[in-house]
């Protein structure tokens, strides 16, 4: 968790993934009962996860609205991101 001026930013980190609807509603449940704000979901970026990423786009875009840069940059200087975010790293 990041917090920063009362926002809570929740961040996850995944090596690998596999069931995507499961991990939603992983990520939905912690953003929720962790009262955030914002979540960041970190992701390591192998080719299997940007298969993964590209195939089940609609759902990702869906639950993670803002895109990557504008998280990176909102972080970077100090502030939650506009959206929760996915970030493959």
């Amino acid at each position: 968790m990041l917090v920063r001026d009362a926002r809570v930013v929740a961040v996850e980190a995944e090596t690998r993934l596999r069931d995507v609807q499961a991990l939603l509603r992983r990520v939905a449940a912690k953003r929720r009962d962790g009262a955030a704000d914002r979540l960041v979901l970190v992701v390591a970026d192998t080719r299997t996860n940007r298969e993964v990423v590209r195939v089940a786009r609609p759902e990702f875009v869906a639950a993670f609205p803002a895109d990557a840069r504008t998280a990176w940059s909102a972080l970077a200087a100090g502030l939650p991101p506009p959206g929760d975010s996915l970030i493959l790293v």
